[in-house]
């Protein structure tokens, strides 16, 4: 069964629709409150944030995220184990998916752009530099999360 909740978020920028889907009701006010917190750093273009309760693709995931910048919404999934964690690092999963989505700007024309690049080289070949796209992106959005998470969170660590 699944079960929506809807909410506008204001940031002190613009306003978007968040949509939680399937959270278990007792995890639901938690993760409006940790998107208040966070919602800061969702950019302008993202119109509408949905996130899942859910598995993640990858198992060893504990949130993933997808963005569609053309149709102006991303969707983040996040697993069990994203609450069994303790507040301090909820928040910095989250902060970090949130990043993703201010990083899509930049991340989706090289990845596009690699697609078209390489088509006609061999698949190791066309792997190797969306592994090393993938590899950066994930290290520039933890630096930022890094750098980020003591300014929302006040602590110096």
């Amino acid at each position: 069964m699944t079960t929506t909740a809807s909410y506008d978020v204001e940031s002190n920028r613009h306003t978007f629709a968040l949509n939680l889907i399937d959270f278990p009701p007792e995890l639901e006010r938690a993760t409006v409150g940790l998107v208040d917190r966070l919602c800061g750093v969702v950019p302008v273009w993202c119109r509408t944030l949905t996130i899942k309760f859910g598995d993640c693709d990858e198992d060893d995931s504990v949130a993933q995220c997808h963005v569609n910048q053309t149709y102006r919404f991303a969707v983040i999934t996040i697993g069990s184990y994203f609450f069994s964690s303790d507040d301090a690092d909820r928040c910095e999963y989250l902060l970090h998916e949130l990043l993703h989505i201010a990083t899509a700007t930049l991340a989706e024309p090289v990845r596009s752009m690699i697609d078209d690049l390489t088509d006609d080289l061999p698949r190791a070949t066309q792997k190797a530099m969306r592994t090393r796209l993938i590899d950066g992106l994930e290290q520039t959005v933890q630096d930022l999360t890094f750098a980020i998470l003591p300014l929302i969170t006040g602590d110096d660590a």
